[in-house]
C-alpha cells in the first residue's frame, strides 16, 4: 500500500469516528495522550503526504496545547524521529498554529528545541522553532541548553555508521551558529550539570569522532 493509500484510509476512519462523536478529538488515554500525540509522534517524520492526517485533526479541534504527563504534541514529534530522517516543517508548523508552546517544558526540562537539537539533521526544524519563538537559553534538569545536546548530538544513522567526523562537524556547527544567533554568544561558554561548556562538549564529542575514523580505517586496511 502507498503513502497516499494509507493517508487516504486513515483520513477516512479519522472523519467517520469524529462524525458520530466530535468530542473524542481531545480526549486522552491512560498516559495522558491525545490522538494528535500519537499522529504527531508516528506520522511527523514521515513523508509529506501524512501531514494531511495532523492538519485534518487539528481542523477537526484537536488541542495541540493538551499535556501527557508533561508533554505538548510538539515534544512527541520529535519523539518520533528514531530513524534520523529530516522532518518537514509544514508538519511541524500546524502545533504551534493549533495551541502548542515551542517553550513548554517535559519532565526533564526539555523543550521541542531541546529535543530537536540533539539530531543533526534537523536544521530546517531547529530553525522554525526558532522562528516560532523557542529560546536557545532554556535548560533542562541537566542545566543543558539546546546548545549542549547540538554539541553532542548526532547525524548517523544505523545505515550511515561511516559517515566522515567532518560531515558530522559541519553539521553541529551549522545549527550552533543557528542558536547563537538568536540566543547570544554567551551560550557557548554556559556550563551543563557537570560544568562542561558547549566548546568543550563539542571538542569532546569531535576527538571522539575522529578517533573512531582512525580506528574504523586501520580496521579497514588490515591494520587493527
Amino acid at each position: 500500500m502507498s503513502p497516499q493509500d494509507r493517508v487516504q484510509n486513515a483520513t477516512r476512519v479519522i472523519d467517520f469516528l469524529l462524525d458520530i462523536d466530535p468530542t473524542t478529538i481531545n480526549v486522552q488515554d491512560n498516559e495522558g495522550n491525545t490522538p494528535l500525540h500519537y499522529a504527531a509522534q508516528n506520522y511527523g517524520q514521515r513523508s509529506k503526504q501524512y501531514t494531511t492526517i495532523l492538519k485534518l485533526l487539528s481542523n477537526r479541534g484537536a488541542d495541540a496545547s493538551i499535556l501527557n504527563k508533561s508533554e505538548t504534541p510538539l515534544h512527541a514529534f520529535f519523539f518520533g524521529g528514531s530513524n534520523y530522517k529530516p522532518f518537514h516543517t509544514d508538519a511541524i508548523a500546524i502545533l504551534p498554529a493549533h495551541g502548542a508552546k515551542v517553550t513548554n517544558k517535559d519532565d526533564n526540562g526539555n523543550t521541542p528545541l531541546h529535543l530537536a537539537s540533539s539530531n543533526l539533521n534537523q536544521v530546517d526544524a531547529i530553525s522554525l522553532l526558532l522562528q516560532q519563538g523557542a529560546n536557545p537559553a532554556m535548560r533542562n534538569s541537566k542545566h543543558e541548553t539546546p546548545l549542549h545536546r547540538t554539541a553532542g548530538g548526532s547525524l548517523c544513522r544505523v545505515k550511515d555508521i561511516n559517515r566522515m567526523a567532518a560531515e558530522k562537524t559541519e553539521a553541529q556547527e551549522n545549527i550552533l551558529a543557528k542558536l547563537v544567533e538568536v540566543g547570544g554568544t554567551t551560550l557557548m561558554d554556559l556550563p551543563n550539570a557537570e560544568g562542561k561548556s558547549i566548546k568543550q562538549i563539542f571538542e569532546e564529542r569531535r576527538k571522539e569522532r575522529k578517533e573512531q575514523e582512525d580506528k574504523d580505517w586501520l580496521i579497514r586496511n588490515g591494520w587493527g
